[in-house]
């Protein structure tokens, strides 16, 4: 499995309104596609931005072309997200998987 990490700043509201757009927009979009397998939103607030942090997850660098095009490691943005970050990364990178303990999750 790959994990594609991806980042991104943003005011307050802007952080907010990504969280909306997150979950309203692009979970439902991920959770369609073959492949995905789950993702995680991270943030944290340093003093003058909230940080953001996307991690999706993969069954495969193919379900994540599938996504992200024949250039993998091209961040999709969309134009919503555009307009309340105040910055972002262009690139993805991918992680292999190679060990993930779940003992403690209760799904």
């Amino acid at each position: 499995m790959l994990v594609r990490e991806w980042s991104a700043t943003a005011t307050q509201d802007g952080a907010a309104a990504y969280r909306a757009h997150f979950d309203e927009v692009v979970l439902p979009a991920l959770h369609g596609l073959p492949g995905f397998v789950r993702a995680t939103l991270l943030t944290r607030y340093d003093g003058d931005f909230w940080k953001i942090r996307v991690l999706t997850v993969w069954q495969n660098l193919d379900a994540v072309r599938a996504f992200a095009g024949a250039d993998a490691e091209a961040a999709r943005v969309e134009l919503a997200a555009q307009a309340v970050l105040a910055s972002y990364d262009t690139r993805a990178v991918h992680w292999n998987l190679v060990l993930e303990d779940r003992s403690k999750v209760t799904d």
